[in-house]
This record gives C-alpha cells, sequence and structure tokens, in this order.
C-alpha cells in the first residue's frame, strides 16, 4: 500500500513537470519517454501485480482485484504501443489521385520509410462552414491617412448568419443575400456598398470537414471515410483528418498511427470503470449494513 502511494507520487510529480511550463527544463515528451518514467511505471505495474496475488480470492475482493488488474492491463497496453507502435504524418493530395505506400522517414525514431501494406489516396474532399462575419470599414480623409496606413477604419461586425438583413447606420437594412455570388453560392470576399463603405469577410470558420480514402491493398479496393474527430480505420492502422489546405484545397494531412496494444488500453479502462463502480457499491452496502 505504502509502495504504491509513494509510486504514484513520483508519477505525477513528473506529470506535474511535465505539463508545467518551466523555462529551460525538459519538454513533455521526453519526461514521458526517459527511463526513470517509464521504470516508475513498471513498477507500479508490479505493485499491482504483487497486491492482487498477496490476497486470497473473495467475491467481496472483486472490485479491488479489477481495479488493481486494470492498471496492469492499461500500463502493458501503453508498453506495448511504446515498443511497437508507430505514427506519422501524410499529405495527401486532392484532385489527382496519387497513392502513399509508406510513412515518410522521420529523422529521430524513423530515419527511413515505415511501409503501411497497402496503398491509400485521398478523394471526394467536402467541408461545409459556419456562416461567416463581415467587418463594415469606412474610407478615411486623405488627410487623417497616415504612411503605411490602410485607407479604411473599421467600424462594426456583422455575423451574416443571425439574420437575413443588416442594419447599417446611415443606409438601412441591407440584404445578406447580396453578399453571395449568384453563380456558386459562395461569400463574396468583398462588398463595395453605394456610400463608398465595404463590408470584407474577416472570419470563415469551417464546420465540417471530411475526405474518403481510397485503399488499395492487392487486387481488394475499399474506401474509408474519414471526417473531423471521427477517424477511420483499416490494416490494424488508424487515419485522422488533421487539416487540409485552406487556400487552394489541394491536400489533406492525415495523422496515422499503428498501436497494437489500444485493444488492451480500451478493455483496461473499461474493467476499470466497471471495478470502481463494485468497490462504490460494496461499501455503500457495507455502510447500510453496519447502520442495521
Amino acid at each position: 500500500m505504502r509502495t504504491g502511494i509513494v509510486l504514484l507520487s513520483l508519477i505525477v510529480l513528473l506529470l506535474l513537470v511535465a505539463v508545467v511550463p518551466i523555462p529551460g527544463g525538459l519538454s513533455a515528451s521526453a519526461i514521458y519517454h526517459s527511463p526513470v518514467f517509464i521504470l516508475l511505471l513498471a513498477l507500479l505495474c508490479g505493485a499491482c501485480v504483487w497486491c492482487c496475488l498477496r490476497r486470497r480470492p473473495r467475491f467481496r475482493k472483486i472490485g479491488f482485484l479489477m481495479v488493481h488488474l486494470a492498471v496492469v492491463l492499461v500500463l502493458a497496453g501503453a508498453f506495448v504501443a511504446y515498443l511497437f507502435g508507430e505514427e506519422g504524418n501524410l499529405r495527401l493530395p486532392l484532385g489527382a489521385r496519387h497513392y502513399a505506400d509508406a510513412l515518410p522517414p522521420d529523422t529521430r525514431a524513423a530515419p527511413r520509410p515505415r511501409p503501411l501494406g497497402f496503398e491509400i489516396a485521398a478523394d471526394d474532399f467536402q467541408i461545409e462552414f459556419y456562416p461567416p462575419t463581415y467587418t463594415l470599414y469606412a474610407l478615411l480623409p486623405k488627410e487623417e491617412v497616415e504612411q503605411g496606413q490602410m485607407p479604411y477604419e473599421a467600424l462594426k461586425d456583422y455575423d451574416v448568419g443571425s439574420a437575413d438583413t443588416l442594419s447599417i447606420e446611415g443606409m438601412g437594412d441591407f440584404a445578406v443575400s447580396n453578399l453571395r455570388n449568384e453563380a456558386d453560392g459562395e461569400w463574396l470576399p468583398q462588398y463595395r456598398l453605394p456610400n463608398g463603405m465595404v463590408l470584407s469577410l474577416s472570419s470563415k470558420t469551417p464546420a465540417f470537414y471530411g475526405v474518403t480514402l481510397l485503399v488499395r491493398d492487392g487486387e481488394l479496393e475499399t474506401a474509408r471515410r474519414v471526417e473531423i474527430n471521427a477517424p477511420a480505420s483499416y490494416g490494424g492502422w488508424r487515419f485522422y483528418l488533421m487539416s487540409y489546405d485552406s487556400r487552394n484545397l489541394s491536400h489533406v494531412d492525415i495523422f496515422v498511427r499503428r498501436d497494437p496494444g489500444r485493444a488492451a488500453v480500451i478493455a483496461g479502462m473499461w474493467i476499470l470503470i466497471a471495478g470502481a463502480f463494485v468497490l462504490a457499491f460494496q461499501r455503500r452496502r457495507r455502510g447500510s449494513d453496519d447502520s442495521e
């Protein structure tokens, strides 16, 4: 018990050092991959196993055993991922189907390309935006414009998604539909008002974007849809859509990860939740029995 508390205290201390910015200190990655941190986790794992072996298996101890064995399972899965896991970034072109079959080299961990075992390309990129914000600019008199200064002054921001018309001082109501291109329905970057003022597109935040990954594995061809916060998997690899070329829509950036210990970690987390529930129920039941 005391050994576990000491080990947990040291681990928490290292975690605090990793997340608290210290000038000239080690990076979080350096701490997480340091031999000291790994040794502490291994000792904690061994302490949990030893603690379970010392106790006789009884039904009343099932919650205790589940929690401790879940910690062992989570740490074991994380250690397997540390030893055998791989990750990297792929930049896949849009438009032309350019297939990639390996992760690019990593100068620190993997100096050579790492084969995926199949080929992958990006297709059918889709994106949707929140209603944008336009900023109203007024033309400044020439005598008030300093050298290098823009001849406009920002007056007010308008959220064009909240109403069909904008109330502009000196003009009355202005139809939001005027800010859309009639040909393709896209928002115009600028709109000059009759009084000389300008409505300029100031922000355009994506609400959703996704891409279809085309997988070619020998003679087998399949597709996997990847969206923001919705990864896909194939052949033991998981694909996360990280970003895209916001200017020209020429490519997408995919984070690729192979984690052989992921199933063990997920199973350990569920066992930990179940064990904690059993412990809470047993303590509550014991307390009610004592009160009687």
